[in-house]
């Protein structure tokens, strides 16, 4: 797993890995020098992403929740509407 946070002031789209141990001793000294009321937002990924070919989309509540289900373990859609294929990604 990765673990990624939100810098305090930027918008979401600005995410940092923290890669060791000191990564993270040093951003929560960043974060305890601060004074926000704000709270750190740190987010888990996957190292290797799965990818699924698309398919298409439907308002149907199971699918919906399947969808949703997908997204927060990081199961990325791509391609074409056929075949469904799960693979693992080699990129981090």
């Amino acid at each position: 797993m990765v673990l990624k946070y939100q810098l305090v002031l930027e918008d979401l789209d600005v995410l940092v890995s923290i890669r060791s141990d000191e990564d993270l001793k040093h951003r929560l000294d960043e974060y305890d020098c601060l004074e926000s009321e704000r709270k750190l937002q740190c987010f888990l990924f996957p190292s290797n992403p799965i990818f699924i070919k698309a398919q298409p989309f439907s308002s149907n509540p199971q699918q919906i929740e399947q969808r949703y289900f997908e997204a927060i373990n990081d199961i990325v859609w791509s391609g074409s509407f056929a075949n469904v294929k799960l693979s693992r990604s080699t990129a981090n």
